[in-house]
This record gives C-alpha cells, structure tokens and sequence, in this order.
C-alpha cells in the first residue's frame, strides 16, 4: 500500500513532463520571486494593488458576458438538435438546457 502511494507522484510528474507542463514548485522550495511582496496585486500592504492583476473592468466584463451570450445563442438550434437526439448523454442535455435557460 505504501508504494502504490508513493508512486502516484512519480506518474504524475512524469505525465506532466511528457505533456510539456512545467512541474510545480515543491512547498517549501526557495521562491522564485524573492523580491516580489507576498501582498503583489492586494489591495492592502506593500506591491502593486490589483491593478497588476488580468481583471476585467467590470463594463468589460459586462460586455464579455454579452458577447458569450450572443455567441451561445447562435449556436443553441444545433445543441439543441444534438441534445435531443437518442443517444445524447445526460450530462450533454442538462448542459445544453443550462445553456437555454441563460437567456
């Protein structure tokens, strides 16, 4: 039991290097930003505040949201005609009417 445990990470960081992603940082490792703040893109103490971070303005992100609708709802006839048919998986159906519910 404890050497199907210990080789779950080895599988994982060798599936991770096979698919070209870069393996995590192990806790307890040296930073790899020291002279960043731990506080970077807070709004409170030292560094940036979260105007550093890739945050939509909330008008963007309005905008955003009512682009995706416009894009789902162009597309919701053929989900919609997929969904119904037989061999359909559930999970597709109730996705598909998550999606009609929107508006």
């Amino acid at each position: 039991m404890a050497q199907a445990a210990s080789a779950t990470p080895n599988m994982q960081q060798g599936s991770a290097a096979a698919n070209g992603a870069p393996l995590p940082t192990p806790f307890g490792a040296p930073s790899e930003r020291p002279d960043e703040p731990l506080t970077e893109g807070s709004p409170t103490g030292p560094g940036a505040g979260p105007g550093v971070l890739s945050v939509p303005a909330q008008g963007n992100m309005d905008a955003a949201i009512d682009a995706d609708r416009r894009v789902i709802a162009s597309h919701l006839p053929s989900l919609l005609r997929m969904a119904d048919r037989e061999d359909a998986p559930e999970g597709f159906r109730m996705f598909v009417r998550h999606l009609r519910n929107l508006g």
